[in-house]
């Protein structure tokens, strides 16, 4: 026996709806409700920092039953040398098994699929948490995860009447807003985060800070915050929020620049303290109770969407003869 690996070039994610923002926020809402029911398992990611190489590396296993029946393995990383250098910030990579062989059926570049991935559960979050009275949404960070939440963020949250991006880079920014000028919702480039937020019913960062930026008294009493950095906001944010969701309590305790993690060390915030958002999306919990509550999402991101995303695009390319079969062996050594 030779097992058949499908190798998926980013290109080929891409004619196979790596970039389908519909197919993204579905399959991801599916995911976090599989998730909170027990049909998919979702580990905590193991990550590993090479701070002398200035990279660090995410291990995102995830086993997703039912009618998919696949297990899965997301291998993310950042090197920050490649900035300036022809290559992306962040290079991921996912593998594929059957659960019962434990045979690989693919491997592909998840680059993008994490970026969607990203900018969907940042979509979600709001989804599930905002009050239907939102008219505005401002988005930090205008990156290639700030690009799709213009996207995902349209599709999950259509009554919005206005979305202000920001960016540290003014151009960036309305360069941006200048691709999305026929979008079903308004899209403006600001010069002023504060301005902009200060006004805002949801505001949703996606940047790579390293220290918090995002003051408390920016946010309206009754805004919607969801956090997709490490940690944009600062722990004044954190605790002055009437409702706390996450994606994953015990990842996002863990990770160090987060100030949930800051606040779970002095003893100010336990598990009980917030929800988690796939609880709220499979109606076991209560997202938001009133639309006068601040509420805050701090999500840093799900291998279970990840492999939900990744072997639907695997199934579509492979339905359109897409890839580059390759070869495990041609013959097992020992069995």
């Amino acid at each position: 026996m030779k097992p058949e690996i499908l190798f998926l070039k980013q290109e080929d994610t891409i004619a196979a709806g790596a970039e389908d923002m519909k197919m993204t926020l579905e399959l991801g809402d599916k995911a976090i409700k599989m998730w909170a029911k027990g049909t998919l398992i979702n580990p905590t990611k193991v990550s590993m920092s090479l701070d002398d190489h200035g990279s660090f590396f995410v291990a995102m296993p995830t086993y997703v039953g039912g009618e998919d029946d696949i297990a899965g393995f997301k291998w993310a990383a950042e090197g920050r040398q490649n900035l300036g250098n022809g290559l992306p910030l962040g290079i991921d990579v996912t593998v594929l098994s059957d659960p019962y062989t434990v045979l690989p059926k693919a491997f592909l570049d998840a680059s993008l699929i994490t970026a969607m991935r990203t900018a969907a559960s940042a979509a979600l979050g709001a989804k599930y948490l905002c009050s239907p009275k939102s008219k505005k949404a401002t988005l930090v960070g205008c990156g290639i995860v700030g690009r799709y939440a213009v996207k995902a963020v349209t599709l999950a949250v259509p009554f919005l009447e206005q979305i202000e991006i920001y960016d540290l880079n003014i151009p960036k920014a309305k360069a941006l807003a200048g691709e999305f000028k026929d979008n079903a919702i308004p899209v403006t480039a600001v010069e002023s985060l504060e301005e902009s937020v200060k006004t805002s019913d949801i505001i949703i960062t996606m940047t790579t800070a390293q220290k918090a930026f995002m003051k408390k008294e920016w946010m309206k009493s009754n805004a919607t915050i969801v956090q997709m950095g490490p940690c944009d906001f600062g722990t004044d944010t954190v605790m002055g929020a009437d409702k706390l969701f996450v994606d994953n309590w015990f990842q996002v305790s863990k990770s160090k620049l987060s100030p949930v993690h800051e606040l779970h060390e002095a003893g100010k915030l336990n598990q009980e303290d917030m929800t988690e958002l796939r609880y709220v999306a499979a109606d076991m919990a209560a997202g938001r109770d009133n639309d006068d509550q601040q509420v805050m999402y701090v999500s840093l991101g799900l291998g279970a969407m990840d492999i939900m995303i990744a072997h639907q695009v695997y199934k579509n390319a492979k339905a359109m003869g897409l890839g580059t079969i390759v070869n495990l062996w041609d013959a097992p050594k020992y069995v």
